[in-house]
């Protein structure tokens, strides 16, 4: 699957942006108790000494797999601060804590820098972050994609974390109508608003309430295309449903990975029947999530009555026949010939 992303790109290891980890791997059927199991991450490792050669002068800061020092982690917040071209920022696996985060997160809300993406993904960024996170967002409007695959937040990190965000957005309209009022009939846009187009929070261990600030945030936030909430194995039923509501309400959603879940042939069910409604969503991951030919024929009816769904991604890992995986096949590949057509006609 390809996913939705502000970054053009042929291929879809382009589309990971260094470190949004999840279908990487995959040939066996087995069921997989997240994406972070499956792929086997290594730990970090020490690098003795300074690390300047490697950032320094780049407008894609990025460090991968090395456990960064308090004094490496001050060398970046150094080239940060003195810095105004850094379109983004990795540092994936990188054994980065709250302690060390909030001095990051100090750098990036005072660097000359507009950064477009935020990778963080496989750190130790615990709900102590969350609101560093909502900060940096505020102070740095530039940032499209948010990358916090594989770190510990919970349900307290992500009510925080959506919180700010809710709350970014929430000023942004408030001043825009105040400036229509100055205005009156013109409408003059200089506020600064984020516009966070790709999150990923899979992995986070968040359960049924962090899902419900996730779902909370679909419901209430315009901007979001690209998803990604696999390996969120404490979300039941009751999480799936409360997702699936939000699903029937959001007009923006592109792309919603949710593979390496408990989702069932019951989740799939409230899944589909919000879907089927659902005006936005193009492409949906649910490998390894549990379903059997019973969930793969409701998804047959998903294709069926929603033309705009191209792309669905059900193996490996659930028990679904050839014969459902090909119908499924054939109705998507009818729904991308239409869509093409569409296109085309519209040139």
């Amino acid at each position: 699957m390809k996913a939705t992303t502000i970054f053009a790109s042929e291929s879809e290891e382009d589309n990971m942006h260094g470190g949004n980890d999840p279908d990487n791997l995959a040939t066996s059927h087995t069921e997989v108790k997240s994406t972070l199991t499956k792929i086997g991450i290594t730990p970090p490792q020490s690098v003795e000494g300074t690390i300047l050669s490697s950032i320094e002068g780049k407008k894609d800061l990025e460090l991968n797999n090395i456990a960064l020092s308090s004094s490496q982690v001050s060398e970046i917040c150094d080239v940060l601060s003195k810095g105004d071209n850094v379109q983004s920022v990795c540092l994936r696996n990188s054994g980065i804590d709250d302690e060390k985060f909030k001095v990051i997160a100090d750098a990036l809300k005072t660097t000359e820098s507009k950064p477009l993406m935020l990778n963080f993904n496989l750190n130790k960024l615990r709900s102590g972050s969350a609101d560093k996170l909502a900060e940096v967002l505020t102070g740095k409007p530039s940032i499209q994609i948010l990358l916090l695959h594989g770190n510990p937040l919970g349900d307290d990190g992500v009510k925080q974390l959506v919180n700010g965000i809710l709350d970014i957005k929430q000023t942004f309209n408030q001043n825009k109508m105040e400036e229509q009022e100055l205005d009156g009939a013109k409408t003059r846009e200089t506020t600064k608003h984020h516009l966070l187009r790709e999150l990923d929070l899979g992995d986070t261990e968040i359960g049924d309430e962090g899902m419900g600030h996730v779902a909370y945030l679909l419901e209430n936030d315009s901007d979001l295309k690209t998803l990604n909430l696999n390996g969120n194995s404490k979300v039941t039923y009751t999480g799936w449903k409360r997702l699936s509501k939000a699903l029937k309400k959001n007009k923006t959603l592109q792309s919603l990975t949710l593979d390496f879940n408990k989702i069932g042939d019951e989740g799939v069910a409230a899944l589909v029947n919000s879907l089927k409604v659902n005006a936005s969503l193009q492409t949906l991951d649910l490998e390894s999530t549990g379903i059997s030919d019973e969930g793969g024929r409701l998804l047959i009816d998903l294709v069926k009555c929603n033309t705009t769904i191209l792309d669905i991604t059900v193996m490996p890992g659930n028990k679904i026949s050839e014969k459902t995986q090909e119908e499924i096949r054939n109705y998507l590949g009818l729904n991308k010939a239409a869509s093409t057509k569409m296109v085309s006609t519209l040139k």
